[in-house]
């Protein structure tokens, strides 16, 4: 079981690599969100050398093969989130430094005029509170670390993310679920519903409006045919019992998560801000990587809506001459996708993420 330690105190990723290639390709790690860890992608692996790509599929603390987190550490998500999110991203950083320094990836390099080699970040969901932190707060990253990576990092890819990791505004549109919150069902009944919910097709209305502000409220619902298709009933309804344990993690959800999803909204916004600009008071920002937000139109409206926000916002400084500097940034849509079309699309979305890096 490949895992990367990464600091003194023995604290380790758990990781999953498709393998070096013979080639100047590019590296993609990915890192997953809520509930769900890093084996959810392993069908785009069979797809990526066609790409030129090698793909590393990362576990997160508190999930499978990786450390959990501690108590003090839930103390401290609690006490100091800003602390506890800059940590996590630390070793994050610490994890894609490790990587590269023991397994020579190629660094990025041009060949007939085309950009190849280095390394993507791609956070899946919820992961992007964590990306943020950590493309936000470049400045708490030991030099080492980021002398390793700025030869290397290429993009970051905030894929298929809901609004509350960059610490967007909420409402009775893209609230939790009554059934996540539901005290007297049970822990198993509750992340059977979720999974249901994350993995469902949605229908939106009005997806030809470029940003959702320009839609009534009454017709921003998650509305879901009453006939699906089988293709359409939610990815893991289709799943068997085995591969659902081993995609996810209730564990993880309950331990920790449900922490984090509640965690200083203004913290998780600071760090949008800092990432959309230059990473931090004084650092260099990695301001050649590229951001790109990619989302499903099949997804929960949350997730659409908060790609839509961030390109307004993004739109309207443009137009005001107000550009964060050194950052391009990008935005794309997956027409029929939910939020897992790596299991259900996987050599299309593996197609996506090899166009977009």
């Amino acid at each position: 079981m490949p895992t990367a330690q990464l600091d003194v105190y023995g604290t380790q990723f758990y990781y999953e690599d498709s393998g070096a290639l013979d080639t100047s390709y590019t590296t993609i790690v990915i890192v997953h969100g809520t509930g769900v860890h890093g084996a959810i992608f392993r069908p785009i692996i069979p797809y990526a050398k066609a790409h030129n790509l090698r793909i590393v599929l990362l576990n997160r603390r508190d999930y499978p093969g990786s450390t959990p987190l501690t108590d003090a550490d839930l103390a401290e998500l609690t006490a100091a989130p800003e602390k506890f999110m800059r940590a996590r991203a630390i070793e994050i950083a610490e994890f894609l430094a490790w990587f590269v320094r023991t397994h020579s990836i190629p660094r990025i390099s041009s060949k007939g005029g085309k950009r190849v080699g280095g390394l993507a970040v791609v956070g899946w969901s919820s992961a992007n509170a964590f990306m943020m932190g950590l493309f936000g707060n470049i400045d708490s990253i030991p030099q080492a670390t980021r002398d390793t990576l700025d030869p290397y990092l290429r993009t970051y890819v905030h894929f298929d993310g809901p609004r509350w990791p960059l610490g967007l505004r909420t409402d009775e549109l893209v609230s939790l679920p009554p059934q996540l919150l539901d005290t007297t069902a049970s822990e198993d009944e509750r992340f059977a519903f979720y999974k249901t919910w994350i993995s469902t097709y949605y229908q939106h209305p009005y997806l030809t409006a470029p940003f959702y502000t320009r839609c009534a409220a009454s017709d921003l619902t998650d509305g879901i045919p009453e006939n699906r298709p089988l293709d359409a009933i939610p990815t893991f309804d289709r799943m068997t019992p085995e591969d659902q344990d081993a995609t996810t993690s209730r564990y993880a959800l309950f331990h920790s998560e449900i922490l984090v999803r509640v965690a200083d909204p203004q913290v998780l916004a600071d760090n949008l801000q800092r990432t959309l600009y230059h990473g931090g008071k004084g650092s260099s920002g990695w301001d050649g990587m590229t951001v790109v937000f990619l989302h499903c139109m099949e997804s929960m409206w949350e997730m659409i809506s908060a790609s839509w926000t961030v390109e307004a916002w993004y739109s309207a400084r443009q137009m005001g001459g107000d550009v964060p500097k050194g950052r391009n940034l990008e935005f794309r849509q997956m027409q029929g996708a939910n939020h897992l079309p790596m299991w259900d699309q996987p050599e299309k979305l593996m197609k996506e993420l090899a166009e977009l890096v």
